[in-house]
């Protein structure tokens, strides 16, 4: 039986084989040593951009801000104005012009007929701040009981009971 020495272990190379495998692991570090060499030649470049601006490009870029700066003035005061509206009043410097004399909005007789048929079904006596419903819709509930026949009671059931009487 040979000795251990002599013999290889499994999946390890040998002679020639193990001298290139080293050729290799060596070239590929010296690969990756000019990668990492180029990467920080590249952090070294940049670092300095800032320095290397020439006079025109300093320009372009104060000219960039002042822009900035002042677009950013109207649109502030903008923002500013919409929510702290000024408050015009007795004594402000600003004089508010007097409202204009109200005209009689229902005088064509389409708008009389409209307002007649409404205005019995307004509850009065109802503050509409309290009870809405009870002021709009209060005195139409009382003076439109639903017949035996209908299953409910409508200002539709009315139009078209007027249209068939009519008929």
């Amino acid at each position: 039986m040979p000795s251990s020495a002599s013999v290889p272990l499994l999946g390890q190379p040998t002679g020639s084989r193990q001298r290139s495998l080293d050729d290799r692991w060596d070239g590929f570090k010296a690969w990756l040593h000019e990668q990492g060499a180029k990467i920080a030649d590249k952090w070294e470049a940049t670092k300095d951009y800032g320095k290397s601006l020439t006079p025109f490009q300093r320009g372009l870029a104060i000219a960039g801000i002042v822009i900035i700066v002042l677009l950013l003035i109207p649109y502030s005061i903008a923002v500013y104005l919409i929510y702290h509206p000024p408050v015009h009043g007795p004594g402000s410097p600003i004089s508010v012009p007097p409202p204009a004399p109200k005209s009689p909005l229902c005088v064509s007789p389409d708008c009389v007929l409209a307002a007649a048929s409404i205005l019995p079904s307004l509850n009065t006596s109802v503050d509409p701040c309290d009870d809405f419903y009870e002021f709009t819709c209060g005195n139409w509930l009382y003076s439109n009981p639903i017949a035996d026949q209908e299953v409910s009671v409508s200002t539709w059931t009315e139009i078209r009971d007027r249209r068939l009487e009519r008929c």
